[in-house]
């Protein structure tokens, strides 16, 4: 069994928050941009590239794995 783990924000519409002006986003972003190690919001690529790797041949002898997908968060 493998884990995928994404504690990081995700590249999503979630950005556009409700009473907040495109401006106010932008600067949340960049704040939380700014404590991730890799300096970028995960995407849901990232997430979908290590599924796809977790399935593949490349993964065939992959076991007991926990995946955090955090751009160094963790770390």
């Amino acid at each position: 069994m493998n884990n995928l783990e994404g504690k990081v924000a995700i590249e999503t519409d979630i950005w556009k928050v409700p009473g907040l002006t495109e401006e106010e986003s932008k600067t949340q972003m960049k704040k939380t941009t700014a404590s991730i190690p890799l300096k970028r919001i995960e995407s849901i690529e990232d997430i979908g590239n290590c599924a796809l790797f977790l399935v593949s041949k490349d993964a065939s002898y992959v076991t007991q794995s926990i995946y955090a997908i955090d751009g160094g968060m963790g770390v």
